[in-house]
């Protein structure tokens, strides 16, 4: 990754962990980094762009832990360790593009695991991804040791049935 896109990605994680927020532009991207709007451009197409990059650097960093246990366990902990950026990101991320997004990733990393095939995919992860999105709705407020639990039933409920 180039140290410009490094830095912007950086600077956007700072900016969107230090309070909840309504509205994240472009232009408050450029203002908090000191980088010149052409400069951005050349790197990104847009704002969802960054948020894009920004997103896929975060599951990419974290996709590959062990076990699907584990890497439940990974992403429920950073979720609670980095609320106020998560929420930001859940928000401020198009609602359609967000869906789609991360049921592709839930997608690949069940099938990674084995706990379904490309055919149940969509049906299965979306029952996981549910239990995520009903969690941000609320904004984080359940527990994350109640969540954890809800996903690592579910997806024993997965395995369990695909095994029938």
């Amino acid at each position: 990754m180039k140290k410009t896109v490094k830095y912007l990605l950086e600077v956007l994680e700072d900016q969107l962990s230090q309070k909840l927020i309504s509205k994240y532009t472009m232009t408050d991207l450029i203002r908090s980094s000191g980088v010149k709007r052409g400069t951005i451009y050349y790197h990104f197409e847009d704002l969802n762009d960054v948020f894009d990059v920004y997103l896929e650097t975060l599951i990419t960093d974290r996709i590959n832990v062990g076990s699907v246990d584990d890497q439940v366990k990974e992403l429920i902990n950073f979720i609670s360790s980095k609320r106020i950026l998560c929420l930001n990101l859940y928000r401020l991320v198009k609602t359609q593009k967000r869906r789609a997004y991360f049921l592709e990733v839930l997608n690949r990393s069940f099938q990674q695991y084995d706990l379904c095939n490309k055919e149940q995919g969509s049906y299965l992860v979306g029952g996981f991804l549910f239990i995520l999105i009903e969690w941000f709705d609320n904004d984080l407020r359940e527990s994350e040791q109640v969540i954890l639990k809800k996903l690592l039933n579910y997806i024993e409920f997965v395995s369990v049935r695909d095994k029938v």
